[in-house]
């Protein structure tokens, strides 16, 4: 069976209404036995101090995760059928047409092995060797492919006194949004660096909700539990919206 990739520009709205599955625009299949994906390299930084053995490690981020270097991604795509030898000159076409739309774009790519997710960066068509009957695509994308859809949280039982909550997430780190609708006190229960402080969330006068994004609400891999609650009785509303991502 043959599946194509689908492409979007990189944006929600173009992911949602203008992405394009290159087997239905283009005839175009993925060759499903010709495709690479780097490993995902651990970036490193050591710093050498006069009169110090070894070196000091400062590779993790402030917050204190790992981080990784962009990934190549390498893909072909042939035609439904395959061309034939005497089929290059519309191969040709079909490849400029491609690539005026694709060409140096960042982009969305969805792979037909995981739907849910899509791997995203700056896309290119390599160069064509003569009687090649593929399209060569290159993309350098960012390590981790993200969820389609963004995970939103919605708390409408909070009171007066703390209660204690649990948010899954995938393997990246991310920092999620906040969004409040009176004055929330929010403490996340872990962390890289251990258990971070309580957060005092203030709603702006005469407005009726507020959205926030801190280091110190970082959610890490797997179940993170918070704990939160509301200054006074009333209006109850607490949503808490991520991308989750994994290798």
């Amino acid at each position: 069976m043959l599946y194509g990739v689908t492409l979007s520009y990189d944006s929600d709205y173009a992911a949602q209404y203008n992405a394009v599955d290159t087997l239905d625009e283009y005839d175009l299949a993925l060759a499903q036995d010709d495709f690479e994906l780097s490993a995902p390299e651990l970036r490193t930084d050591y710093k050498t101090v006069r009169g110090m053995d070894g070196a000091l490690d400062v590779s993790d981020s402030p917050q204190g995760y790992p981080t990784f270097e962009n990934r190549e991604l390498k893909f072909k795509l042939f035609h439904r059928p395959p061309f034939m030898a005497w089929d290059i000159e519309e191969l040709m076409a079909l490849r400029t047409t491609f690539m005026a739309r694709w060409q140096g774009r960042r982009v969305r790519i969805t792979l037909p092995d995981d739907p849910t997710h899509y791997w995203v960066g700056r896309l290119s068509v390599g160069a064509q060797e003569p009687g090649d009957g593929f399209l060569h695509i290159e993309a350098v994308v960012y390590p981790y492919k993200l969820k389609n859809d963004v995970t939103s949280v919605t708390i409408t039982d909070m009171t007066t006194s703390y209660k204690t909550y649990t948010l899954a997430n995938e393997d990246r780190y991310v920092v999620p949004e906040i969004t409040i609708a009176q004055d929330t006190t929010i403490q996340f229960l872990q962390g890289p660096l251990g258990v971070p402080p309580e957060i005092a969330l203030e709603l702006p006068s005469g407005e009726t909700s507020a959205t926030f994004k801190l280091p110190y609400t970082l959610l890490v891999e797997g179940t993170n539990q918070f704990q939160a609650k509301i200054a006074a009785a009333g209006t109850n509303s607490l949503v808490i919206a991520y991308r989750e991502g994994t290798f």
